[in-house]
């Protein structure tokens, strides 16, 4: 069974992300049944909106800006989701802080190419499709 515990934030952010996360879960990894996702919300991100880190193959901690509003959430979870689904499929192995395996090759890490990395690209790609998809799913969210 998947585990998902969020801390911190106002109690709609913690609810609107946990919904967001199962609905994500359903959609990009139906048959994974022992992801352990954990959540925090921050006030210390500066301009970045979330983060996942990678704790081992099925654990993984994600990092939300307190000050993201409703659309801007929903998008964001479905972005950090599509990272856990890279890394809990073994799409995306970080080597080290300059080196990323994606499905098996070597990419340098170069900030400067942010937008251009592969794994980046299908994030939001998919998180365009995961936040419609979820709205649909929830029509009385929007």
């Amino acid at each position: 069974m998947n585990y998902v515990e969020i801390m911190n934030g106002a109690q709609w952010m913690k609810i609107l992300t946990e919904r967001v996360i199962y609905h994500c879960i359903e959609e990009l990894m139906p048959r994974m049944r022992t992801l352990d996702i954990t959540v925090e919300f921050s006030s210390d991100m500066g301009e970045t909106a979330g983060a996942v880190l990678e704790i081992d193959k099925r654990m993984f901690e994600i990092e939300l800006s307190e000050f993201l509003g409703f659309d801007e959430l929903i998008k964001t979870v479905c972005h950090e989701m599509v990272h856990v689904k890279q890394y809990a499929r073994g799409e995306m192995k970080a080597e080290n802080i300059d080196t990323v395996l994606w499905r098996n090759e070597e990419v340098a890490s170069d900030l400067a190419n942010y937008y251009e990395f592969p794994w980046e690209v299908e994030a939001y790609e998919m998180e365009v499709i995961l936040f419609e998809s979820f709205l649909k799913k929830y029509p009385g969210c929007s």
